[in-house]
């Protein structure tokens, strides 16, 4: 807490401190809540208590139905920069416009408590981005839309443009890449160099049809290092050994519990250095 707000150590107790402590303690959040906050938060310490920390609290307060999220998506606002001096009345005012555009209440509701900052922007900007993702094809009900509408308020359009130009260095075109954000909105979301470092693997090391990026985008999410690339170890000594009938995506795309069960538990007998070679792998980049 000190490193992250060493001014912290100046603050007078009882003018500083206590009327904040005192506020979340009548407003029902429990001690140890309190402490996670601050201490997730400390900044909150700088906030005036009655003109900024109490209707802030208030306000999010209306967002949610308990405590405990609404102290959550305090922790969330507050460790972005900012820290709460957001303005309340634009958030407010671009909450309404996915309302506008039927985008489901729960769905806000979740923008609110994982990405409030994707909210502030400026409304005309704001709007601009809405009304754009609805007119390439996504569905304001589905989550993808808020997914494509974090992706044009995190990146600017240089970065845009960059992040196409990666792709079309590598072979795809710029029709066959907004198609892949269609379906799967954060394969924008990572680096030039993760970009170019997963195309190398997954289709010149690997031999992956280039086809697969329009069909599965969502591979380009995963980790190279503790996903792609020991899983593709495993499913090279599965196809050595004639284990499995499976596709490599499908052995990419499953959970983690699911894989270690289906690709390396089931076939202790006929392969027993799956594990091994699983284990070391990851292990080098943890």
């Amino acid at each position: 807490m000190v490193k992250r707000f060493p001014q912290i150590l100046s603050c007078k107790p009882k003018k500083t401190l206590l009327p904040k402590l005192d506020f979340f303690q009548s407003a029902g959040i429990s001690q140890e809540e309190i402490t996670d906050l601050f201490t997730r938060a400390p900044l909150l310490f700088r906030l005036n208590a009655r003109d900024k920390l109490v209707p802030s609290f208030n306000y999010l307060k209306g967002m949610f139905r308990s405590n405990s999220e609404t102290v959550v998506a305090m922790k969330r606002i507050s460790l972005n920069a900012g820290n709460l001096r957001l303005n309340f009345k634009m958030l407010e005012h671009n909450t309404q416009l996915l309302r506008d555009a039927g985008v489901p209440q729960s769905n806000i509701d979740k923008l609110w408590g994982h990405s409030p900052r994707v909210l502030a922007v400026d409304s005309d900007k704001f709007l601009e981005i809405v009304e754009g993702v609805k007119a390439m094809g996504f569905n304001p009900k589905k989550v993808k839309f808020l997914l494509a509408v974090k992706a044009f308020t995190a990146l600017s359009k240089d970065t845009w443009l960059k992040k196409i130009e990666a792709y079309k260095k590598c072979g795809f075109s710029e029709v066959e890449i907004l198609e892949a954000f269609v379906k799967c909105p954060w394969c924008m979301m990572v680096s030039t160099e993760k970009i170019e470092a997963l195309v190398d693997f997954l289709f010149n090391k690997m031999g992956f049809e280039k086809s697969v990026f329009l069909k599965r985008p969502l591979l380009f999410s995963y980790s190279l290092e503790k996903r792609v690339v020991p899983r593709c170890l495993v499913y090279q000594i599965l196809v050595a050994k004639g284990l499995t009938k499976s596709r490599l995506g499908t052995l990419l795309d499953v959970s983690e519990k699911r894989f270690l069960k289906d690709y390396i538990e089931c076939h202790k007998g006929e392969a027993s250095e799956l594990l091994k070679v699983y284990k070391e792998k990851r292990a080098l980049v943890q």
